[in-house]
């Protein structure tokens, strides 16, 4: 497995290559992009599941939102994106 932190990320996709990239695949059609799930946890706490295939490749986001623990100066937001 390869962790990659904000400033990886950023080098390994960068944003001007990245986007349009991304809208040449969707634009072929091989692209499965479900509709996302988005459960409530817990009061106020989401979990976003974003899965999307082409055929090659199987990827998954996922995203936690939990608005107070912005009060307990925590990150609101927590993602990762996992790829098979």
């Amino acid at each position: 497995m390869r962790l990659l932190d904000a400033a990886a990320t950023q080098a390994a996709l960068p944003y001007d290559v990245l986007a349009p990239s991304i809208a040449h695949l969707l634009r072929e059609g091989t692209v499965q992009v479900p509709t996302r799930l988005v459960p409530e946890v817990s009061p106020g706490a989401h979990l976003f599941v974003m899965p999307a295939s082409d055929g090659q490749l199987a990827i998954t986001k996922l995203i936690s939102l939990v608005r107070s623990n912005a009060q307990r100066n925590l990150p609101t937001i927590q993602g990762q994106v996992m790829v098979f």
